[in-house]
């Protein structure tokens, strides 16, 4: 059977010159609680298995032992480990800052919430939105929609984050009609977006999701 999160240890860097890498990785979690059609998560690490205890512990004895102040959080997605995450780092007063995966759903639509990870220490979200047609997002089983996007992404660029957008081009029946509805997305909010990043489809008979 799977090991739990909390029986792993913490990452052992050894003698690698951690002074050199921009940031050190952590996580609290393996896998996904979603199944979108063209990912791998889900079906490599057979469903997702969160840590029971605090992230910020673990965090914090990292930043102790390789005196670093800047984290990836290596999850598939932390939209379940951000909040309390973000408010341990505000109130330990630490300078801890944070680059992770975020679901550009209805919690980061809330401005308030937002905030408050920018103030906990959130500098950069990846935002795996995909698509802006909505007829691909349901065949994605991404179970969100461009408004959605689109609030999310005001409201973390709002707070200071930086958004980092990934896109799939080519999915299955995607039409050019569809394809332009993702261009127009990304020009009417490119004031809201850092980066964006488009991946070319690839299916796989084996492994994703939504493999045969």
């Amino acid at each position: 059977s799977a090991l739990e999160m909390d029986d792993f240890p913490l990452p052992s860097y050894g003698q690698l010159p951690t002074n050199r890498y921009l940031l050190l990785s952590v996580a609290s979690s393996r896998g996904c609680p979603f199944e979108c059609s063209f990912c791998a998560e889900t079906v490599f690490w057979k469903g997702f298995r969160p840590k029971k205890s605090r992230l910020f512990e673990d965090l914090d004895k990292l930043a102790g032992t390789y005196k670093r102040t800047s984290f990836y959080i290596c999850d598939s997605l932390s939209n379940h480990a951000i909040n309390p995450l973000t408010s341990d780092i505000l109130s330990s007063g630490k300078p801890y800052k944070l680059d992770c995966y975020l679901r550009a759903d209805k919690i980061c639509t809330n401005e308030e919430f937002t905030k408050k990870w920018a103030e906990g220490g959130l500098i950069r979200a990846r935002l795996g939105m995909e698509s802006a047609s909505q007829r691909i997002l349901d065949e994605m089983v991404k179970k969100t929609t461009p408004e959605n996007m689109a609030k999310s992404l005001h409201a973390l660029a709002g707070a200071g984050v930086q958004t980092s957008t990934l896109w799939i081009v080519g999915y299955p029946g995607e039409t050019d009609d569809e394809f332009s509805e993702t261009l127009r997305f990304i020009s009417n909010n490119k004031d809201q977006i850092f980066q964006a990043d488009a991946w070319l489809f690839q299916y796989h008979p084996k492994g994703l999701a939504n493999s045969a």
